[in-house]
C-alpha cells in the first residue's frame, strides 16, 4: 500500500539517552543498554503515524518517516520490560512496513530487508540463530527482500517482491506450507510454485494464508472450524501445503486471523469464513455451528478500505472513513462502549466520532491511525498494549501516549 506524505511545518528533533533497567548507562559493558530516540514531531509537537500493528500483548506503529515504536509486553516491544507508551525500536533503521506476532516483531525496510526481535523459541525471528530472544532488530537471513511480512504465534511469513512466499519457525501443524512438519530457522520456500501478493499467518499459530497475485486465496496448516477454507478439506485434518480456498472470489487483500480468516474483493464487500462461535464473520449468524470453510458475506453491505481479522473479533475501516467491528467484546475490543459477553454478528460502529485510515484487531485489543495520523487503542490494556501510560482496560478507543 502507498504511504501518505505529510506536510510538515516543522520538524524538531528531539534526542532523549535512556538506560534500561535503571543501569548506569555509562558504565563499562552497559552501553548497550543506550538508546537514542529520534522523536518525529510536528508544529503542534504530536509524532503522526500511518501505520499500526495490534498483537497479542504489544502493539507497534510507524511514523511518517519510517521510525518504528513499540508498547506492551517485555522483549517483543524492543525493551528489557513492558513499556505503557510507545518506545523507540533501536537499531534508527526507517520501515516501510510492521507486523507484531504474539511475542515477537518484524518490519521491512523501503528495499525489502526484514528484521525482527522478540522472542525465538521457534526460529520465528528467521536469523538462523537458536539464541532464545532479542531486543535488537536481526536481520533476517538469505539476503532476501521482502514486500510484506506477518508474525503469528511462533512464526513468520511473507511474500518477496518478486512474489515468492516463505516462513519460518514453528510448524507442528504445516503452517510453513513446505510440505513437513519440520521446524525451521531460516526462511524456507512455501511449496506450490505459487507467486503472492501477501503471506498472512494467522494469529492462532496453526495455520496460514496467501493471496496470489491474481487475487486467489490458499491457505495451509490445521484445518480447524473450516478455516482452510476449503470445503473438500475435512475438518481438524492437517495440509502441509497450500489448498484452494473454495468458490470463485478474487480478493484485492487478506488476512489469517486467531481462527477465522476476511478478505476484501475489488468491490470493497468484506468476505469471512472458519470459527464464527462469537460472530467474527459478521453475517448476522454466531455459534459453533455457524462456522464453516465457505466465504459469508460481511453483513450491511459496507464497502471497506481495509479489514483485519484479531483472535475472535473483526474490525474494518469503510471507503468512508468510518470504523465497525463484530464478533468476541469481553474486553471492550469493540470498541463500542461497554465490554460485554455477548456475540455481536454484525458490524457496530465505533463509539465516536473518529475517522480512520488504518485499523489493527489483535487479541483482546484494537488500534487504528486516524485520517490525521493519530494512533487510537481499545481493549484489553493488562501489560501497556494501548499505550496511554496505564494498565487499564478501555472499551472506547483512547489516544496513545507520546513517545517516551
Amino acid at each position: 500500500m502507498g504511504r501518505p506524505t505529510p506536510t510538515f511545518a516543522l520538524l524538531l528533533i528531539t534526542t532523549l539517552v535512556v538506560s534500561c533497567r535503571g543501569e548506569d548507562m555509562m558504565s563499562p559493558g552497559h552501553q548497550s543498554a543506550t538508546r537514542t530516540l529520534n522523536l518525529e514531531k510536528t508544529a503542534g509537537s504530536q509524532t503522526r503515524f500511518v501505520s499500526v500493528s495490534a498483537g497479542s500483548s504489544h502493539t507497534c506503529a510507524l511514523t511518517s518517516q519510517g521510525a518504528a515504536f513499540c508498547w506492551g509486553h517485555s522483549i517483543s516491544n524492543g525493551q528489557y520490560g513492558p513499556s505503557l507508551v510507545p518506545a523507540a525500536v533501536r537499531g534508527g533503521h526507517r520501515f516501510a512496513s510492521v507486523t507484531t506476532g504474539t511475542a515477537h516483531s518484524c518490519a521491512v525496510t523501503h528495499n525489502g530487508e526484514t528484521y525482527c526481535w522478540g522472542w525465538n523459541e521457534f526460529g520465528q525471528l528467521g536469523t538462523g540463530s537458536s539464541v532464545s530472544m532479542t531486543i535488537e532488530p536481526i536481520l533476517v537471513a538469505d539476503d532476501l527482500r521482502f514486500g510484506s511480512v506477518t508474525g503469528s504465534y511462533g512464526h513468520t511469513c511473507g511474500a518477496t517482491l518478486s512474489g515468492a512466499g516463505y516462513c519460518w519457525g514453528l510448524n507442528h501443524s504445516g503452517q510453513l506450507g513446505d510440505g513437513t512438519t519440520i521446524q525451521r530457522w531460516i526462511p524456507t520456500p512455501i511449496n506450490g510454485n505459487l507467486r503472492f501478493r501477501l503471506v498472512s499467518a494467522g494469529d492462532n499459530g496453526i495455520h496460514t494464508c496467501g493471496l496470489t497475485q491474481d487475487g486467489k486465496s490458499y491457505c495451509w496448516g490445521l484445518n480447524g472450524n473450516g478455516i482452510l477454507g476449503n470445503e473438500d478439506a475435512a475438518i481438524n485434518s492437517t495440509h502441509t501445503t497450500p489448498i484452494p480456498a473454495a468458490g470463485s472470489l478474487r480478493f484485492i487483500s487478506l488476512e489469517a486471523g486467531g481462527n477465522h480468516n476476511c478478505g476484501l474483493t475489488s468491490g470493497r464487500a468484506a468476505y469471512c469464513w472458519g470459527h464464527n462461535s462469537g460472530g467474527q464473520l459478521g453475517n448476522g449468524t454466531s455459534g459453533w455451528a455457524t462456522s464453516g470453510p465457505t466465504p459469508v458475506r460481511v453483513s450491511g453491505g459496507l464497502k471497506f478500505n481495509e479489514i483485519s481479522a484479531g483472535s475472535g473479533h473483526t474490525c474494518g475501516v469503510t471507503v468512508n472513513h468510518k470504523a465497525y467491528c463484530w464478533g468476541s467484546n469481553s474486553y471492550g475490543e469493540l470498541g463500542i462502549g461497554a465490554p460485554d459477553s455477548d456475540t455481536h454478528p454484525e458490524p457496530l460502529p465505533l463509539s465516536g466520532e473518529l475517522e480512520f485510515r488504518k485499523i489493527s484487531a489483535g487479541s483482546g485489543h484494537t488500534c487504528g491511525v486516524t485520517t490525521d495520523q493519530r494512533i487510537y487503542c481499545w481493549g484489553r490494556n493488562y501489560i501497556g498494549q494501548l499505550g496511554n501510560g496505564t494498565t487499564v482496560d478501555s472499551p472506547i478507543p483512547i489516544p496513545v501516549a507520546e513517545p517516551s
